[in-house]
């Protein structure tokens, strides 16, 4: 059993406010990591605003045409037909949930994962650019 590929973006995001929050004492990221573990979600309502917690940057062709200078760690390219999401770590790599197999898998842009070919919307977690 494994991990599917929108709950792996929030969970991320659950451990990084939790983490951040106790270090800081910052009871908003407390809070947000609370929301975002109560609220489950779709990689559709990731790239929809998903209770106004996430950001449409905008869309592109593929993640193997895109420039990953202009992407922050922790953007997520969402499947325009909102099935898949992948989170972009750093220097091209990717991540994503592969449940079928029951693991998480980096991979490097370019690459031959059908993934990577699929159209895509551009979206970031709000409390990522606080």
């Amino acid at each position: 059993m494994g991990i599917d590929c929108s709950g792996l973006v929030r969970k991320a995001l659950i451990n990084a406010c939790f983490k951040e929050g106790i270090l800081t004492l910052n009871p908003e990221l407390l809070r947000e990591a609370a929301f975002l573990w109560w609220n489950d979600t779709t990689a559709r309502s990731l790239s929809e605003g998903y209770y106004n917690q996430t950001d449409r940057l905008g869309e592109a062709k593929s993640i193997n045409t895109l420039d990953s200078s202009t992407l922050n760690p922790g953007t997520m390219a969402v499947t325009k037909n909102g099935i898949h999401v992948l989170a972009f770590i750093e220097n091209n790599k990717w991540i994503q949930a592969d449940p079928g197999a029951g693991k998480v898998i980096s991979l490097e842009a370019p690459s031959s994962n059908s993934w990577f070919d699929s159209a895509i919307y551009l979206t970031e977690w709000q409390v990522l650019k606080k």
